[in-house]
């Protein structure tokens, strides 16, 4: 799945450009999955569902962020444990394939496709 606010991988790469960005966007994404695994190692309320509004949510994922910030800048580890549980579905269940489904799809596209000529040719 592709949006304009959700960009993958070109599924088959077929120039230098497009390959540079999947590149990136394979560190990228590493980057942030291992930023996650250290947040949810830190913080267990990370681990399960929040039941609470999206706006309550996003607010608890920020000082979960400022606060490991603030651990780190004065020494705090992290406790060990196990990341796994942070991987991203790539394509989430139930994305249909109707028009307005397919419009999303071209939108995301087309966005992806200005990413790469402004930044990678």
């Amino acid at each position: 799945m592709i949006r304009e606010w959700l960009l993958t991988p070109y599924p088959n790469p077929q120039n230098q450009a497009e390959e540079g960005y999947n590149v990136a966007h394979s560190t990228t994404r590493s980057t942030i999955e291992r930023c996650i695994g250290i947040l949810k190692r830190r913080f267990h309320c990370l681990h399960t569902e929040m039941r609470l509004a999206p706006r309550r949510v996003c607010k608890i994922v920020a000082v979960c962020m400022m606060l490991h910030n603030f651990a780190v800048r004065h020494g705090a580890l992290a406790e060990e444990g196990d990341d796994n549980e942070n991987e991203i579905p790539l394509h989430p269940p139930g994305v249909g394939d109707n028009a307005t489904e397919r419009a999303r799809t071209a939108a995301g596209k087309a966005v992806r496709d200005q990413i790469v000529r402004d930044y990678f040719r």
